[in-house]
């Protein structure tokens, strides 16, 4: 799903380790769902770095693998549609750089999140039904991924600085 071109081997599994270490699941949760996030992150240039790290994000805020590839299926798909990109926009979102290419999505849900800092559980609601967010599993995504920033930098941080990651885990399960 990453493509030799795009990272080694190595590099993939390093994020992967990681994205475990940091996320909730089995590594099999893991392997099975994020080819199919990581191909759906890279239609909207989304690294597969920063797709391992909000799979990770969403299994420890809770979210079974399942549930969490999902939902953010669906937040991937709700981005690409007109009316929420245009209502993003008019909202003070920007999905995009001034060069035209997409805004780094850790920099989307944070900037979402600034946003979302002050309002009430039904003003955030009423939010995303303006922007154009309609599906319920957008919004459900948009909620957890906007729901504690500190916690998303953090792991989205570790999940993209990852080098070396295979072998620390690897060194932590030796049995001596």
């Amino acid at each position: 799903a990453v493509g030799e071109k795009n990272a080694t081997a190595k590099e993939v599994m390093d994020t992967m380790m990681m994205a475990k270490n940091v996320g909730a699941g089995e590594f099999k949760d893991f392997a099975q769902y994020l080819p199919q996030l990581i191909a759906s992150g890279q239609n909207m240039a989304v690294s597969y770095k920063d797709t391992a790290g909000m799979f990770a994000y969403m299994t420890a805020k809770g979210q079974t693998a399942a549930n969490a590839a999902m939902l953010m299926q669906n937040a991937f798909t709700a981005l690409q549609k007109d009316p929420v990109m245009k209502g993003m926009a008019k909202a003070g979102i920007n999905l995009f750089n001034p060069d035209g290419s997409r805004k780094n999505i850790e920099k989307v849900f944070l900037d979402l999140h600034k946003k979302l800092a002050s309002f009430t559980d039904k003003q955030k609601s009423k939010f995303f039904v303006d922007i154009g967010l309609r599906d319920a599993q957008a919004m459900q995504a948009f909620s957890v991924l906007t729901g504690d920033a500190e916690k998303f930098k953090r792991i989205m941080g570790s999940v993209n600085n990852s080098e070396g990651e295979t072998g620390r885990q690897l060194t932590a399960s030796e049995n001596y």
